[in-house]
């Protein structure tokens, strides 16, 4: 039997371990060209031990500055952090093309309380928002116009009031004084389902004075089994009186709800009854 290799024979075969010199008398076969790796290895790095950990390395928005003038990185920080500023980043176009939209509107003295509109355009208005109520409330209701006509994008409206002898306001003033098409020539426009939007159509073509039921409603817009779906269709609306929303009641006859004044929607129906 050969005898059994000592360990340094054993580092002399294998060409000797990184960073240790072979045993005494065993030629060290690594040659004059061979370079110690042990300037390779991190510092420390011992068997057990959890190795230091590496430098940085090089941020590739070091160089931000010129990548945000370029318009690379636009809506990036060039002023030592790398958090995205929210409010100039144009993820989608359509909101920086909506900011900017102007919304006029006005209050009206009415026998009903004060009454809120809100429109855009001038030669040919389109109303977006109205209603009986506090202004910030019924003005609350220009938010999120997306896709709408006229405007781009999701339209950050700016509400500017507006008291003159407009279109809008001549229109409620010619209305209360009992012109019953005072309403006919005003368009209105808001976010809505299409089955919504079928039954708002149907209520603006309803004759003034008139009452249909929300199953009369739902038939009218193509779905006759959709007396809820209109009832909600009549609760979802941003634009109330102009859009007369209060001409339906239930089938047994009662008013039935609106937006929790049952009170003001009887006056209406009562007051369109007096002038027939």
């Amino acid at each position: 039997m050969h005898p059994r290799p000592v360990d340094g024979d054993i580092r002399a075969a294998r060409g000797g371990q990184r960073g240790r010199r072979p045993a005494d008398g065993v030629e060290d076969h690594r040659g004059q060209g061979h370079q110690d790796h042990e300037s390779d290895h991190r510092p420390d790095q011992r068997p057990g031990r959890a190795p230091p950990p590496r430098p940085a390395a090089p941020c590739w928005a070091h160089g931000r500055d010129r990548y945000v003038r370029s318009g690379c990185l636009r809506g990036w920080s060039a002023h030592g952090t790398h958090a995205p500023i929210v409010a100039r980043r144009a993820t989608a176009a359509g909101y920086a093309r909506g900011v900017g939209e102007r919304a006029r509107w006005t209050e009206l003295t009415t026998p009903f309380g004060g009454f809120v509109v809100a429109w855009t355009g001038e030669e040919r208005p389109t109303v977006r928002a109205a209603g009986f109520g506090p202004v910030a409330e019924v003005l609350a209701g220009l938010d999120d116009l997306t896709g709408l006509t006229g405007l781009t994008g999701r339209a950050a409206v700016t509400p500017v009031r507006d008291d003159g002898p407009g279109i809008v306001r001549s229109a409620v003033l010619r209305h209360l004084e009992g012109d019953r098409t005072a309403f006919d020539g005003l368009a209105v426009e808001q976010p809505g389902a299409d089955f919504h939007r079928l039954c708002w159509q149907a209520i603006r073509e309803t004759r003034f004075g008139q009452r249909i039921s929300y199953g009369e409603l739902a038939r009218l817009a193509g779905a006759p089994r959709g007396a809820r779906a209109a009832a909600n269709a009549c609760a979802a609306t941003r634009v109330s009186w102009i859009l007369p929303v209060h001409r339906v009641v239930r089938a047994d006859g009662s008013l039935g709800g609106y937006g929790g004044r049952e009170d003001l929607k009887e006056a209406l129906l009562d007051w369109e009854s007096s002038l027939l």
